[in-house]
């Protein structure tokens, strides 16, 4: 709340804890703040999320993720929020739908469970579950950006503007689901070859598959790095070992390893690395971001 009393344009995020103020949604419409609330994001830190699962299969996206996007897609971020805070985020949502507040439509892709492009397709399902209309979440993708972003010429098909446009079968404002039926893309007016662009896709994943069945590369041996069963710390392949810190960049953190008796699996020896990271952390001013 402090943030928006601060006079700040916009928030990113909706909440990630179960607990809102109820007057949020008129707070930050009398501040004229706009609001990305990144469901997606939030659903995927919210206990019991399906994270990004869903798109991963969807068989309208399926064919347009690349390799890397679908691993995206399957991983979850590193710490769950409390239980109800994606509930929280809707009602919270629904606030700022009734006080008119520009809603913008967003997945802060790459987090884990989101890739960029096709998670929008979750997002606007997300945004139409928890309140809006599929006419308003896709004005959230659209002509709201670009309005809150003074973009004059993109965000709206009209004469003079940018052509970005998406043509897909079925009433995305009728089902919010037929934005992924995708059947032709124009990009400031030039056609994307959707055609040549699945086939790269289908030549990224094969040429994965290709990687996996693949044989060790010729003299990899038992593809161990180190065994550190000498006396010195040796590497089979590559530069070797070596320290690297913040210290490039300025820092003051340390680090140094060794070789030290015993090791995993009755190994005679491991490695023992030791590190001192530095670091400061301003109180006064983490104090008064907290009190507003």
């Amino acid at each position: 709340m402090g943030r928006v009393d601060a006079g700040v344009d916009g928030l990113a995020h909706l909440f990630f804890t179960n607990d809102y103020d109820q007057d949020f949604g008129r707070l930050a419409a009398g501040q004229k703040t706009f609001v990305i609330p990144t469901l997606t994001v939030v659903r995927g830190a919210d206990l019991g999320s399906e994270r990004g699962k869903g798109i991963s299969e969807d068989p309208y996206l399926q064919p347009l993720l690349m390799p890397n996007d679908s691993i995206m897609l399957e991983l979850a971020l590193p710490f769950s929020s409390e239980d109800g805070s994606y509930p929280a985020a809707q009602k919270a949502l629904r606030q700022l739908k009734a006080e008119n507040v520009p809603i913008l439509s967003g997945t802060d892709a790459p987090n884990p469970g989101t890739t960029y492009g096709a998670s929008l397709h979750h997002e606007l399902e997300l945004l139409v579950e928890s309140g809006m209309t599929p006419t308003e979440a896709l004005r959230s993708a659209t002509s709201i950006p670009a309005d809150v972003f003074d973009l004059k010429d993109r965000g709206r098909i009209k004469p003079g503007f940018l052509a970005d446009l998406v043509l897909v079968e079925g009433d995305p404002t009728q089902d919010i689901k037929n934005s992924r039926r995708i059947v032709r893309v124009w990009r400031a007016g030039v056609g994307v070859d959707l055609a040549k662009y699945r086939k790269s896709v289908e030549m990224a994943k094969e040429q994965i598959e290709k990687q996996r069945e693949a044989p060790p590369p010729k003299n990899f041996g038992s593809g161990r790095i180190s065994d550190f069963e000498g006396e010195k710390i040796t590497a089979n392949f590559g530069a070797g070992w070596s320290v690297s810190t913040d210290a490039i960049m300025g820092g003051k953190s340390k680090a140094d390893y060794k070789r030290v008796d015993g090791g995993a699996e009755g190994s005679s020896g491991s490695l023992l690395i030791r590190l001192m990271v530095k670091f400061a952390i301003n109180m006064a001013k983490i104090a008064q971001s907290l009190n507003g």
